[in-house]
């Protein structure tokens, strides 16, 4: 390596950021200084020669459910499946759709499951991304019990017996509850728009503001402090484009990033150094991941199924929709046991439920 032109670039890099930064400030200077103009807008006396004003439609405003972003809402599918995968036996046992049982009303909406874990062997929990809420699940798939967030939670991840901590992003919080009734007991700030969550040791680690110029993995601490972040290599180069979901592996020594951006898998270590990249043609915009018993982890990839790593990214065989069933995965957990995993569908079909997966 010729080390004059490393360093030399390095310090171009430098000088660069040192120039955006006077930058930032000269332009919030300028915008400070700057004056507000109101105008006042009159009809012309020609336009009621011309419309008959009091036929026209009024304007009121109309309230919307948040939608997915577009990549993770579609249920196109895909024809492309290769053969280049190193496992001749599949993993899976068996899948089944388990629909949600409630004798309410509020079953009978519109919903989409971005986050699910499970909370001891009888219940799971599911952030409700469409209708702002986090819904309680028994074994039997009876809705038990239904919280409601002010805003839009995206991803939930467990923490301890019947505990759990769930993302809220335009609150730009992390919230723990409760399940026993299903409440919240705590929380606290990201500073920014955060979405997939995952335990650590005794840390959390959260995506940050994945759609900003520079999108982040921070670490907090159990009761919430900042630790560190995680966004770039040792030159500035950026790790993500668009992450938006994150786990560990069994062993808490390594941190798995989804980017949907680059359409790709990330390995980091606990000290921010990225330990491999996982690319495949049929990897399209990778979501919901999580580690089975086996330390392999299993990532929902939209519309092409879920793919099965090991721990150093190496492919080992995709779980196709023929196999599955789903037609759009979205979310993963595994049950505290290891042999069975819960699987959200992005398709309108499958989202008023799961599916469980049986797990060899």
């Amino acid at each position: 390596m010729d080390f004059d032109n490393f360093n030399k670039y390095k310090r171009i890099v430098s000088r660069a950021e040192t120039k955006t930064d006077v930058l930032k400030k000269n332009l919030k200077k300028y915008y400070d200084a700057s004056s507000n103009y109101y105008y006042d807008f009159e009809t012309s006396p020609s336009v009621d020669a011309i419309y008959k004003l009091d036929t026209l439609a009024s304007i009121e405003p109309t309230v919307t459910t948040p939608s997915l972003p577009p990549f993770l809402s579609s249920t196109e599918t895909s024809d492309n499946y290769g053969s280049d995968v190193i496992s001749k036996q599949s993993c899976l046992k068996g899948s089944e759709f388990l629909a949600l049982v409630n004798d309410t009303e509020c079953l009978k909406k519109a919903r989409s499951f971005t986050g699910c874990a499970y909370v001891g062997s009888d219940a799971i929990l599911l952030a409700d991304w469409m209708n702002g809420e986090l819904c309680q699940i028994n074994k039997f798939g009876i809705v038990a019990d239904i919280l409601k967030f002010d805003r839009c939670p995206w991803d939930v991840a467990y923490v301890c017996a019947d505990k759990a901590a769930v993302t809220v992003p335009k609150l730009h919080k992390v919230f723990f509850v409760e399940t026993k009734p299903l409440r919240i007991v705590g929380k606290f700030d990201t500073g920014c728009d955060c979405f997939g969550i995952c335990k650590v040791g005794d840390k959390f680690a959260v995506i940050c503001a994945p759609w900003s110029k520079s999108p982040s993995l921070r670490m907090f601490s159990n009761d919430g402090h900042f630790l560190s972040v995680i966004w770039h290599d040792d030159v500035g180069h950026p790790f993500f484009k668009c992450p938006l979901y994150v786990c560990a592996d069994m062993f808490d020594t390594t941190l798995y990033v989804s980017d949907s951006g680059a359409n790709c898998i990330l390995g980091i270590s606990m000290s921010g150094e990225r330990l491999f990249c996982y690319e495949n043609n049929q990897l399209q915009y990778p979501a919901g991941m999580a580690s089975g018993r086996n330390n392999r982890l299993y990532v929902c990839s939209k519309a092409t199924g879920i793919h099965v790593l090991s721990n150093k990214g190496v492919l080992q065989e995709i779980l196709y929709p023929e196999e599955t069933g789903q037609s759009s995965p979205g979310a993963l957990c595994f049950h505290p046991n290891g042999d069975h995993a819960a699987v959200t569908d992005m398709s309108s079909t499958y989202a008023d439920g799961f599916w469980k997966m049986a797990m060899l």
